[in-house]
């Protein structure tokens, strides 16, 4: 009976014990998984400005801190990140459309020499192939898209269309009101985002 009674109070003992150390390991921070992925913009020739995060929406976002105090931005670096949104800051850029605090970062590859078409929302006036096709096409109206993580191009005259991915090749055309395999290209394209319309 004795030992009955001793073993009582042990087999609780190691039960509790064991229950505590399941607690602590469901109570350890999970592993940082930076998964957004960005593409590093130059914004510094805007007055209050330097670099911000261009999210595969489309969207500026301006890194109000980093955890990794030694990570360095450059122009065109693509990198992935996990962040917490801030919603309560002064920012001088003006540019962003939200801040956040970078919790996790590393670079996914170096800047690249890619055109600013293939990067960003392009400056037409500076932009060559661009302004040619805008010249030799009579476009009236320009369309950006993103082709799963590329943006292409979408001219629009008054009888046809032509589709050009961003180093300026042409990809696809249709015309008006007419169907065909460029009709189903552009139906799964994403991110739609009028960049340029010419004055009446």
């Amino acid at each position: 009976m004795k030992n009955i009674l001793f073993l009582v109070p042990l087999f609780l003992v190691l039960a509790c014990k064991t229950k505590q150390a399941a607690t602590t390991s469901d109570n350890q921070p999970q592993s940082e998984t930076c998964q957004t992925k960005a593409i590093v913009i130059d914004m510094s020739k805007l007055d209050g400005c330097q670099f911000l995060l261009q999210v595969e929406n489309g969207e500026k976002w301006l890194a109000l801190e980093i955890s990794d105090s030694d990570f360095k931005f450059q122009d065109k670096q693509a990198i992935l990140f996990d962040y917490e949104e801030v919603t309560d800051y002064m920012s001088v850029c003006m540019a962003e459309n939200k801040g956040v605090n970078i919790t996790c970062i590393k670079e996914l590859s170096k800047p690249s020499n890619l055109p600013l078409a293939c990067t960003e929302v392009p400056n037409i006036l500076k932009t060559s192939w661009i302004q040619k096709v805008i010249r030799e096409k009579k476009v009236w109206k320009i369309t950006q898209y993103k082709d799963n993580s590329e943006f292409v191009y979408l001219f629009k005259t008054n009888s046809k269309s032509y589709l050009y991915d961003c180093k300026g090749k042409s990809i696809c055309e249709l015309s008006k009101n007419t169907e065909n395999d460029c009709t189903k290209k552009i139906k799964t394209l994403n991110n739609e985002y009028v960049i340029w319309v010419q004055n009446s």
